[in-house]
């Protein structure tokens, strides 16, 4: 064997080896059936089909939120100025009090809620095989100034966000749907909305998870360093503020088990 061909093979069986012993730790990681639903999640949504799984497949067990005593579920993150609950979910095919102009001005859909799966008639109600999933938030600003609450900044699997009540409040000319999920709070202000998903209803069974993945770092003051310079707190050098942002996750199932097959 010449010495060309030698480095050739030993290079070739290095890149296997490298390859195999990554697959090997992602495989660790996340376990083989949950990378199976990841993919399954990610090639399924060209076809219109939701691919419904019963694994989330990357959620920390140790960050799911536990039902207060008053049936609330939600955290707080002080360092972070938030304190967030889910109040309700509901399942329903009435847009109800959600805002129809951000569902016909919304420039990002895409997959199985595209407009050639999701069909609305004129008030905004679902004519398809899908539904709203309603889930009723309370966000408090702990914050001694000014804040706004990416609204948006949360997940649930096999779901789109499309729309929610209210107005915008960092409207843009070119395209408002890009600041939609914004809102403004007031030192120590607490607000409550309504979040409207969309589901395949052939996801909703009992044996699917709904587990609500919340970013405990939506309350944010980028926004409000633009438009309030004056009010506007540095806190980069605070040696106390800590950043988490891990995700929490709220288990809607016994909010909605009623709609559930």
């Amino acid at each position: 064997m010449n010495k060309k061909r030698r480095n050739t093979i030993i290079s070739t069986v290095a890149i296997v080896l490298v390859l195999a012993a990554s697959g090997a730790a992602v495989i660790n990681m996340y376990g083989f059936d949950n990378l199976i639903a990841m993919f399954t999640s990610l090639f399924s949504s060209s076809s219109g089909d939701p691919g419904p799984s019963n694994n989330l497949g990357y959620y920390d067990e140790n960050y799911i939120i536990e039902p207060s005593s008053n049936g609330e579920v939600g955290f707080e993150v002080s360092k972070q100025g938030l304190s967030f609950s889910v109040t309700d979910v509901e399942i329903d095919k009435e847009l109800g009090s959600l805002n129809l102009e951000q569902i016909n001005s919304a420039k990002y859909w895409s997959g199985d809620f595209s407009p050639s799966y999701l069909k609305l008639d004129s008030s905004g109600n679902i004519l398809s095989n899908h539904s709203f999933i309603k889930i009723h938030i309370k966000v408090q600003n702990l914050y001694d100034h000014l804040a706004v609450g990416f609204l948006n900044n949360d997940n649930l699997l096999y779901t789109r966000l499309l729309t929610m009540t209210g107005e915008n409040e960092f409207p843009e000319e070119e395209d408002p749907s890009s600041t939609f999920f914004i809102r403004k709070f007031e030192p120590g202000e607490t607000r409550e909305f309504i979040l409207g998903y969309v589901v395949s209803d052939d996801y909703l069974k009992k044996d699917n998870q709904f587990l609500y993945g919340v970013s405990p770092t939506m309350m944010n003051d980028f926004y409000l360093h633009m438009e309030y310079p004056d009010e506007y707190v540095d806190y980069s050098s605070d040696v106390d503020f800590v950043t988490d942002s891990t995700f929490r996750y709220i288990d809607l199932k016994p909010f909605i088990e009623e709609w559930l097959k």
